[in-house]
């Protein structure tokens, strides 16, 4: 029989502010006993890829992880990946960032384990072209993706027995496929099927026109689902799945052999070159996808498996790219273009003192994985999208003296929709104002302590909320059928009735959202979302005019104002709201209020203002105050509070913004944070105004 190369290896990574206690687990139940492992069985050469976040807690805490691989680097019998050292999703770095990320982690390799990584590794497996020539920028030779790269660009399961090259601008990059089926397999199938499959491969490979003396396959894949996704550990280790199957690997050792990726390279050609278009593997490229064309999608591939000839038109079918998310969660972009702004800033400060640590906290600002959601909570984890503001106002903050004024003000495009945002910038707050979609406040960052108080999520439509009643049976089939459970999302449902929380947003959560509600409008039909707005200015384009004075009392104001309609049984009438935000070098922001009256005949409203503030560690319940003239909301693990004064009493409703997502456990409902509306009924006489004035801060 013709001799086999099987790559194998696995990708080790946990997010930046992920718990402690999640780091200590995935070590107890995946990374410790997996290389434990792997070092009784010297025989089995493989890869290993571990983020530098992971890196930096086996350093801390688990020293006893980098004396194993430094003894398997020695014995030849493990190779090391770079790639960004917080696991970003490269091609969304400005190309300065890409490279000093990979370069970071490049470096820690190379001093903790005096070892020159020749390959790297990419967050999600997200390829653009564009990332060969900074691959080769940063002195490496190849990289690793999935097999739907090759397959949806013309090429078959048949072809990938070997790794091909690409180019950008003459930079070339050699790039290996990982094979779905090995992915979808292991470990979940019994040992002996995947042997039988190592069989099958190599005597295809005989039978190939050209047929090749190097066939390999490759499977490198998250080292969490060895023993900490659901399940595995009990499969995995007790029952020994691996162990039994590194045994296997040796006893067939005559014609099933074990290489790194450098000695492969090394020691054989490339297949021939390849161009592959901008993708992932195949599940992201769905997830990327809008909900309804999710849906749709879903539906194709459901008709494909029941069609003659599915699985040859299936190959030619693809989803989304990666940056789909942005315009699909507005949130996700927000984050984004705030990543962006940070690495500007930095880039246009050098040298100055603090610039290494500034650009050390961008960088971890950069990790993935609170940017999108597949089925990982991800983007729906409130702690990583704190931390990874934590990370960017930190960085800000390590810049604050090179700030020209004590306020400073940016009137620019900041979210790439080509409308300008404004930005206000302390020493000790940022305030950015989105005037042509509601005249709201979409961030409010505290910079002492690292928080945007305004990072609630919107409750989004899920393709999976239409299917919550059935998907548990659907997915228990699945299970059954050895697919990768926390790759599907196999397990059942985290809690009961999660279906009455499912509840979607038709505006973003952001702040200082103008309402105008029926009178009928009650706080359960405001929590669901199911209410009459007679105005047409939660989502409207406000005027707005920048007020500089910062030289006669220190302060900057933003004057918005909409002229609007409010429908009120059935009338329209004429409606303008103005407010102006001013915004000074105290702790506080003061709003002031005018709501005029353009029609002919007096108007009964009821007018509301909506804010959506960070939940902190107390629970929110859903909560009716009356006549307040002061409101405040303290966040103990932060040591402060958030207080509102207004001129006028006002009456106050507080709910959770709660979402049900898909992650590897189930269906999971997250306290996103507490949306609080202060509200008050008035009536306008024809042609006159309703004034009022509202100050909130921190402290």
């Amino acid at each position: 029989m013709k001799k086999l190369y099987f790559l194998f290896g696995v990708h080790n990574h946990q997010p930046v502010g992920n718990f402690p206690h999640v780091f200590d687990r995935a070590y107890k139940l995946a990374y410790s006993p997996f290389i434990k492992l792997m070092q009784a069985h010297p025989g089995v050469k493989w890869t290993l890829h571990c983020s530098g976040i992971l890196w930096d807690y086996f350093e801390e805490k688990r020293p006893e992880y980098l004396n194993i691989v430094r003894k398997l680097i020695g014995s030849g019998q493990v190779e090391l990946l770079t790639g960004g050292y917080y696991e970003p999703i490269l091609s969304i770095l400005p190309d300065r960032d890409k490279l000093g990320q990979v370069n970071k982690l490049t470096e820690f390799i190379k001093e903790k384990f005096n070892f020159q990584p020749r390959g790297a590794w990419l967050a999600e497996r997200i390829w653009e072209g564009s990332l060969a020539k900074i691959l080769k920028q940063s002195n490496l030779e190849y990289t690793i993706l999935d097999d739907h790269h090759f397959i949806s660009n013309g090429l078959s399961k048949k072809d990938l027995n070997g790794y091909y090259i690409t180019e950008e601008q003459g930079h070339a990059l050699k790039i290996f496929s990982i094979s779905e089926t090995l992915r979808y397999s292991i470990p979940w199938r019994p040992v002996q099927d995947t042997i039988e499959y190592f069989k099958t491969m190599a005597a295809e490979s005989d039978k190939l026109d050209n047929p090749t003396d190097n066939p390999c396959v490759v499977m490198i894949d998250d080292g969490e689902k060895f023993g900490l996704w659901p399940g595995t550990n009990r499969l995995v280790y007790t029952s020994r799945w691996l162990d039994k199957f590194l045994t296997a690997i040796e006893q067939n050792s005559d014609w099933l052999k074990t290489l790194t990726f450098s000695e492969f390279v090394k020691t054989f050609p490339a297949r021939g070159r390849v161009y592959l278009a901008p993708a992932s593997y195949f599940e992201m490229t769905q997830w990327s996808l809008p909900h309804k064309a999710q849906s749709e999608l879903e539906d194709v591939l459901e008709e494909l498996e029941h069609l003659p000839g599915g699985e040859r038109i299936k190959k030619f079918i693809h989803g989304g790219i990666w940056q789909n998310f942005l315009v699909k969660y507005p949130d996700a972009n927000n984050m984004h273009k705030k990543m962006l702004y940070v690495s500007n800033k930095i880039d246009n400060f050098k040298d100055t003192t603090h610039h290494t640590k500034a650009l050390d906290s961008l960088y971890a600002g950069q990790c993935n994985c609170a940017y999108w959601h597949g089925v990982f909570g991800g983007l729906y984890l409130p702690h990583l999208r704190l931390a990874i503001y934590k990370k960017l106002i930190r960085a800000e903050t390590l810049l604050n003296k090179e700030q020209k004024s004590d306020i400073e003000l940016r009137n620019i495009d900041f979210d790439c929709d080509g409308k300008q945002e404004i930005i206000l910038e302390t020493n000790a707050q940022n305030l950015y104002i989105r005037p042509h979609s509601g005249g709201t406040i979409f961030e409010w960052d505290i910079k002492g302590c690292g928080v945007n108080l305004l990072g609630v999520i919107t409750r989004y439509k899920e393709t999976y909320h239409d299917k919550l009643a059935e998907i548990v049976e659907l997915k228990k089939k699945k299970l059954a059928s050895g697919i990768s459970a926390a790759l599907l999302g196999l397990y059942k449902s985290k809690g009961k009735k999660l279906i009455k929380y499912v509840h979607h947003d038709f505006y973003n959560r952001v702040s200082l959202i103008d309402h105008f509600f029926h009178k009928s409008t009650k706080l359960e039909d405001f929590y669901r979302c199911q209410y009459i707005e007679q105005g047409d200015f939660i989502q409207g384009e406000y005027d707005y005019d920048i007020i500089d004075e910062r030289k006669e009392n220190g302060a900057m104001s933003v004057r918005l104002a909409k002229k609007g309609h409010v429908l009120i049984e059935g009338t329209s009438f004429a409606l303008e709201v103005r407010k102006t935000v001013t915004f000074s070098r105290k702790s506080e922001v003061v709003v002031n209020y005018e709501i005029i009256n353009h029609s002919d005949l007096p108007i009964a409203l009821w007018h509301g203002v909506e804010f959506n503030l960070v939940a902190g560690s107390k629970s929110v319940e859903k909560e009716e105050m009356l006549n307040k003239k002061t409101f405040e909301k303290i966040y103990r693990d932060e040591n402060f509070k958030i207080k509102f004064d207004f001129s006028l009493p006002k009456n106050i409703w507080i709910f959770p913004v709660e979402t049900v997502s898909l992650s590897d456990r189930g269906f999971e409902r997250t306290c996103q944070g507490a949306c609080v509306l202060f509200h008050e009924n008035f009536k306008i006489q024809p042609h006159k105004s309703h004034f009022w004035d509202m100050s909130f801060g921190v402290c």
